[in-house]
Formats: C-alpha cells, sequence, structure tokens
C-alpha cells in the first residue's frame, strides 16, 4: 500500500523550497545585534542546488547566534553570478570564494584529482585545508540555529589551551530542542598537538 503520507509531505516540502528560493532576492538582511559578535571564523562549501538551504542556514546563524568575524563562502563553480550576489548580500562579513582557489592541501599526487575535481573531493579539501585565519567553525547547508543559539560564544573563550589557543572540542548549549552543537577547530593546531 503506498505511503501518502510521505508522498505528500514530499510534495507540500518541494513546494515551500521553490517559493523559498522564489522569494530569496527579496528577502531583508537578518537583523544582527552588535553584541553578538561571534570569536570564531565561519566557512562553508555551497552550490547552486543547496542555495535556498544555504542561505537559510547562514540568515539562521546570524540571527540566532550572531556575526563571526568572518563568514567565508566556497562555492563549487556552479553558481550563476546572481546567485553569488545574493550570497554576498546576506551580511557584510560575507565573502565569497571559488574552489578553484582554495590552496591544496599537502597530499599524495594520487588524492589531488579527486580533491580538485570531484565534488566531494573539492569539500573534503575545504574542510582539511579552511581559509580560516584562527578559530573556525565549519557549517553544512542544512546546518540551522535557533533562538538558544547563544550560548557557545562564552564556551569558546573559555575553551583555550597552551598559549591561549582555542581547543578543538566539541561543545553544547542549552537543551531539548534548542541545543547547539558545534565543532570548534583552531586550524593553527595540528591533530596530534600538545594539550
Amino acid at each position: 500500500m503506498p505511503n501518502f503520507g510521505y508522498r505528500w509531505a514530499r510534495v507540500e516540502g518541494a513546494n515551500f523550497r521553490r517559493a523559498y528560493r522564489a522569494s530569496l532576492s527579496f528577502l531583508p538582511r537578518p537583523v544582527v545585534r552588535e553584541e553578538s559578535v561571534l570569536p570564531f571564523e565561519v566557512y562553508t562549501y555551497s552550490s547552486e542546488v543547496m542555495l535556498p538551504e544555504q542561505i537559510a542556514s547562514l540568515r539562521s546563524l546570524l540571527r540566532y547566534a550572531g556575526r563571526p568575524s568572518r563568514i567565508t563562502i566556497v562555492s563549487d563553480g556552479s553558481h550563476p553570478s546572481r546567485s553569488l550576489d545574493l550570497l554576498r548580500r546576506l551580511d557584510p562579513s560575507v565573502v565569497v570564494m571559488r574552489a578553484a582557489e582554495l590552496p591544496l592541501v599537502d597530499v599524495p599526487s594520487r588524492l589531488q584529482d579527486y580533491l580538485t575535481r570531484h565534488p566531494t573531493g573539492k569539500q573534503m579539501s575545504l574542510i582539511m585545508s579552511p581559509p580560516a585565519r584562527g578559530p573556525a567553525l565549519y557549517l553544512d547547508a542544512e546546518v540551522r540555529f535557533f533562538p538558544g543559539g547563544r550560548g557557545p560564544t562564552a564556551e569558546a573563550e573559555r575553551s583555550r589551551g597552551p598559549g591561549g589557543r582555542p581547543l578543538g572540542r566539541h561543545i553544547s548549549s542549552g537543551g531539548g530542542p534548542e541545543a547547539l552543537k558545534i565543532r570548534f577547530m583552531d586550524t593553527s593546531c595540528l591533530p596530534y598537538a600538545e594539550q
């Protein structure tokens, strides 16, 4: 017997996504309170297919968590210039770059083709070598932030290792539906650095 509820939910979701995508150019910038400055950079990998989800994710970050020092959106190259402009207009902290501009991490030559040509390889290259200048948070397009999301700022400030460097560790704030779990990464730390 067909699952009519599931099929109807997929139709509703597709219709909502189409309507949201059509409204993207009319959405105002998210309101960010000036005291909501986050002590890290955010970087994310984006494609034209995921544009509505990417914009919703970053709008929720800015609205509920605050403004990071910089948001770097790395495009896979599929965005037309209209979509790149939409991403840049989200916030003054947004910087858009193409995946081809990323420095290639030091990997064996047999992996370089995968990291520069395959969509998942490009994303993996970004995660392995983020264009961040300090503590950073990587976001997938599907990540959403909710009203309880302001807690990680204080935790990030307390999560310091030797020399004041932030530690790479999972933290969470709040509980229940407003729980927010993220992983802070210090790009200057090696995976086996002393802690």
